[in-house]
């Protein structure tokens, strides 16, 4: 499995809710550079699976077109979720797979899967990518091949 995990880009400051949070011109921007730098590197996922949270989304919506590729949401991947519950989920998955998700769950989630430990992830600004690969069957056994962060 390759497995890319992606923070959304930057956001808006305040919003009426958290979830509702939009993506600044500058996030708008973070996300095409990720998405030219993912197409680069041969990124090929079968689908984008996004948080519900409108930065998540508007960050999936501009890395889709890039990647050919359809967004689903998941309510697995705001950002209080468990890593736990999303490596679980993923194991259960084929195909390789581009997640776009908030913190803290990224670097957990990114810890978790390489490491066996949440606490052990890589700090991931916006727009950033964790690239992974592995046979998944629990924590620690994927390894990071990649970290880029944006710079726009």
């Amino acid at each position: 499995m390759n497995l890319w995990i992606v923070r959304h880009g930057e956001a808006e400051a305040r919003a009426n809710r958290d979830a509702e949070r939009r993506l600044t011109a500058r996030g708008q921007q973070q996300a095409a550079v990720a998405g030219h730098w993912l197409l680069g590197k041969g990124a090929r996922p079968v689908h984008i699976v996004a948080s519900p949270y409108r930065r998540a989304r508007e960050t999936a919506a501009v890395l889709a077109p890039l990647l050919a590729v359809a967004v689903v949401e998941s309510a697995l991947l705001v950002p209080d979720s468990s890593p736990q519950r999303v490596v679980d989920w993923l194991a259960g998955q084929r195909g390789d797979l581009l997640l776009v998700s908030h913190q803290p769950l990224v670097s957990a989630l990114a810890g978790l899967l390489v490491h066996g430990d949440e606490g052990a992830g890589p700090p991931l600004g916006t727009a950033s990518v964790a690239a992974l690969a592995g046979e998944l069957a629990g924590p620690g056994w994927l390894e990071q091949r990649a970290l880029w962060h944006a710079t726009e």
